[in-house]
């Protein structure tokens, strides 16, 4: 998996790529444990339009940031999953605690008027 961010008006919009598994675990947590502890961050998204898969590591990790976000009243979503990374969601009932949008615009807008 690789991950790459940019931050603009303290909105962190994080690009997940590959498949977020087991293996790839540390590459997430390198990248995003800094990103979590950033004071002035308003918000996190994760843009999973190039994220082909994702397992029950990758859904825990995911958790975490957002449990970890909340604690500092730090708004987080995910957006642009596929079909398949979806499914993982809704089949977790895990689309019934995050926040997914289907678009980054839609995932912006959310982060701006929490």
């Amino acid at each position: 998996m690789q991950l790459s961010h940019v931050i603009h008006n303290d909105i962190c919009i994080v690009f997940l790529t590959g498949n977020f598994s087991f293996d790839t675990s540390a590459v997430y947590e390198d990248h995003m444990l800094p990103l979590t502890t950033v004071p002035e961050l308003k918000g996190v998204i994760c843009n999973c339009q190039d994220l082909e898969f994702v397992d029950s590591t990758g859904l825990s990790l995911l958790i975490a940031t957002a449990q970890t976000l909340q604690e500092r009243d730090v708004p987080f979503a995910l957006c642009n999953l596929n079909k398949n990374v979806f499914s993982t969601f809704i089949q977790t009932k895990l689309d019934r605690i995050m926040r997914i949008c289907t678009t980054e615009s839609e995932a912006l807008e959310f982060i701006q008027s929490s």
